[in-house]
């Protein structure tokens, strides 16, 4: 009896090792994933609407407007004079400084988005306000960058989820087959323990006692290093707390579904 309870706690304690393994490779999947989203965003955050107004109080009202828009970073305008000396200083125009400035240069408005946010339903809402509010105004915005941006997170999203469903399958497939694996290798000691007059649930009990270990041991380890790695700054990508939750709920099934294949031998 001693022999078979060492036996089984081996198997247990691989079990739980493989299962930290396993976890530690998805998380790094996780990881992965959001370092190729922020390039993403951060060429998404590259793209500016320009918007021209002879009425410089007209682009301060539209400032105002934008103020409180989540996905807008940030406003700057410029005077018609101070457009007039940027091209003179950046041309090399001061020959013709002063027929330049007796043009009536447009005032300019360059609109900076958080490229994390700003995605299709607020580019049409942001265009669409500009258009319905202020018909007056004239606006440039780059269409290309955005929607290479954009397709480019479509795909990569894509990916993400087939791959992680491909992931979700080996992780299932691997922890069933070998929980399933040491149980039936444990016949013979539980065999011989009810012979001898054991209890009839002590298995059911011990199985149960080996799930608790197996769900939560290898996931408090991966969350535990986690936060530990965010403690001291060696990570800055937050993983959203709903992937530890698909993580345990994974293991659960995979305790759930052997118990079933199992359901003879309990």
């Amino acid at each position: 009896n001693f022999c078979g309870g060492r036996i089984m706690r081996k198997g247990l304690i691989f079990q739980i090792i493989i299962a930290f393994i396993l976890l530690t490779g998805w998380n790094i999947l996780h990881f992965g994933f959001q370092k190729q989203q922020r390039k993403v965003y951060a060429k998404s955050s590259q793209v500016k609407m320009i918007i021209f107004a002879e009425d410089l109080n007209r682009l301060k009202d539209l400032e105002i407007d934008f103020e409180q828009v989540y996905y807008i970073d940030n406003v700057e305008i410029e005077s018609d004079d101070i457009v007039a000396k940027a091209l003179i200083e950046n041309y090399d125009l001061g020959d013709v400084k002063d027929i330049l400035v007796s043009y009536n240069l447009p005032n300019i408005m360059t609109v900076s988005f958080n490229g994390s946010h700003f995605r299709a339903k607020e580019k049409k809402e942001v265009i669409d306000f500009v258009k319905q509010n202020y018909p007056e105004l004239n606006f440039a915005f780059d269409e290309i960058l955005w929607q290479t941006s954009e397709d480019e997170l479509i795909s990569l999203q894509k990916n993400y989820l087939m791959v992680n469903l491909v992931f979700l399958v080996v992780f299932l497939f691997i922890l069933i087959f070998l929980r399933i694996h040491f149980e039936i290798k444990h016949d013979e000691y539980w065999r011989i323990f009810k012979s001898a007059g054991g209890s009839y649930h002590k298995r059911n009990i011990e199985f149960i006692k080996d799930s608790i270990y197996l769900t939560l041991i290898p996931v408090g380890m991966v969350m535990g290093i986690y936060y530990f790695l965010i403690y001291r700054e060696i990570i800055n990508y937050k993983l959203d707390l709903t992937l530890f939750g698909i993580e345990l709920a994974a293991i659960v099934l995979v305790s759930l579904v052997s118990r079933i294949s199992l359901w003879s031998k309990f």
